[in-house]
């Protein structure tokens, strides 16, 4: 997979996300030059902080250096105004986006120091997106501040090793195009939303799941494919997240973009069975870039041409961080967000299940209300299982009653009195509205009541 997020990167080195960018604040005063000391531990405990990329016959070549120089720049904004501070922020934030690697050249970490007004510090770290994933960012964090604190460090293990892609034609059986819900949704701005599921439903869910050896990943991911073919996606093939993380404690790329094919019958539960046996295989075999899935596959379209996508998040690093070192409670770090082309949903998981979405939306509210479909969706489907996967809800509970009470039509007036008497009164409102049909004769309401009157 280290593999595959560099093709990614060699490809489009300055595309959004090409760099991960992460925001640090130690919480307390962090001497500097024990701070570049820590570092530079980090740096030659893991290899891959100290490793270069190039592409050859074989494929992607990573080559271990025996030391690296951290790149460390020094920002001094002590004696600006606070209120410019934000301002400032951004802008680095900005252009250091557009700074891009050389995977050749060492290092392939960037790390800005900027001293703030009243000597606090605050860091900005940067690596190519084929470096590190959020694990592993999570785990060279840990391990700093293990060595700030003079901590001993884990053991480290081996890397996994490559298994052999294969089957990529099987697994793509059925896939028909790239999943695109146009024109309903995609004119609009970007726009980017979240909602939180209580904690009765998310347990509910985590219940389900376990019950039905079901991955939580693969359930939301199911749903939120369901939810975009109702809204008229075109398609059937999004590209998801696959985690291949292993016991190791260096720091790495374990993860990988793959495309999947959406599809279903049956009942809800073998839909999901069927969606997890697929997915086990998948995972087993995810060390192949995503574009050679697509044409193993037969498929005449590139990742790029995928507009949906979905990613399962895990537990945030700051959540990880706390958890394993209490002593850094302040501690914060947080990956700056990038715009990600296409309708793409995050999930992430903890006492209240987490879901965002991002993408063209006309409005914020009109991206909050396909989050509260697929809430909805996942706070139904413990009572789902046994049915046919069509009868899944779409519309939420205050829609079906606005539906059912329209379906009533009109509210009329209260009539009392006989059948003559509401022909009379038929008969002197709408005189000449026909009240009796018989193929081509018709007879209205007033020649009605003056026969009536007649017998």
């Amino acid at each position: 997979m280290q593999s595959a997020a560099y093709h990614r990167y060699s490809d489009a080195p300055k595309a959004p996300g090409a760099q991960v960018q992460v925001s640090i604040s130690f919480g307390e005063s962090v001497n500097s030059e024990f701070l570049r000391r820590a570092w530079q531990v980090v740096v030659e405990r893991h290899p891959m902080l100290r490793s270069a990329f190039s592409k050859s016959m074989d494929g992607v070549v990573i080559r271990e250096a025996d030391k690296g120089d951290p790149q460390w720049v020094s920002l001094d904004w002590q004696s600006v105004p606070p209120a410019e501070i934000p301002e400032k922020w951004n802008a680095l934030v900005a252009a250091d986006a557009k700074a891009d690697f050389e995977p050749l050249s060492l290092p392939l970490v960037r790390l800005h120091e900027i001293r703030l007004p009243g000597g606090s510090g605050h860091y900005l770290l940067t690596t190519p997106a084929f470096l590190l994933d959020e694990f592993s960012i999570a785990r060279v964090l840990l391990d700093l501040l293990q060595t700030l604190g003079q901590c001993p460090l884990a053991p480290a293990v081996e890397f996994p090793e490559p298994v052999q892609a294969k089957s990529w034609r099987e697994f793509m059986e059925g896939a028909s195009a790239p999943m695109r819900i146009e024109p309903r949704f995609g004119d609009g701005a970007f726009v980017r939303a979240s909602v939180l599921l209580d904690r009765a439903g998310t347990s509910a869910f985590s219940k389900f799941c376990h019950d039905n050896d079901l991955e939580e990943s693969l359930v939301v991911r199911c749903l939120w494919s369901l939810l975009l073919r109702r809204f008229g996606a075109t398609g059937n093939l999004m590209l998801c997240r696959f985690d291949a993380r292993a016991e190791s404690t260096e720091a790495g790329f374990f993860q990988n973009w793959l495309p999947i094919v959406q599809s279903w019958s049956g009942n809800i539960g073998d839909w999901l069975d069927a969606a997890q046996l697929l997915e086990d295989t998948v995972a087993e075999n995810i060390w192949i870039d995503a574009d050679e899935v697509l044409r193993t596959g037969g498929l005449e379209f590139t990742s790029t041409e995928v507009a949906t996508s979905f990613e399962w998040r895990g537990a945030s690093m700051n959540d990880m961080i706390h958890s394993a070192l209490p002593r850094w409670i302040n501690f914060d770090a947080q990956i700056q967000a990038v715009q990600i082309s296409g309708f793409h949903l995050e999930a992430r998981p903890g006492a209240r299940l987490e879901l965002s979405i991002s993408g063209p939306f006309s409005t914020e509210a009109a991206a909050k209300e396909i989050l509260s479909r697929l809430a909805f969706l996942i706070n139904g489907l413990p009572d789902s299982r046994s049915k046919p996967v069509h009868r899944l809800p779409i519309l939420l509970p205050e829609e079906i009653r606005a539906i059912r009470q329209s379906s009533h039509g009109p509210a009329q007036p209260a009539h009392s009195g006989t059948v003559v008497e509401a022909l009379r009164r038929h008969a002197s409102e709408s005189p000449e509205v026909i009240a009796v049909r018989c193929g081509d004769y018709t007879m209205t309401y007033a020649e009605l009541n003056a026969m009536s009157d007649k017998l």
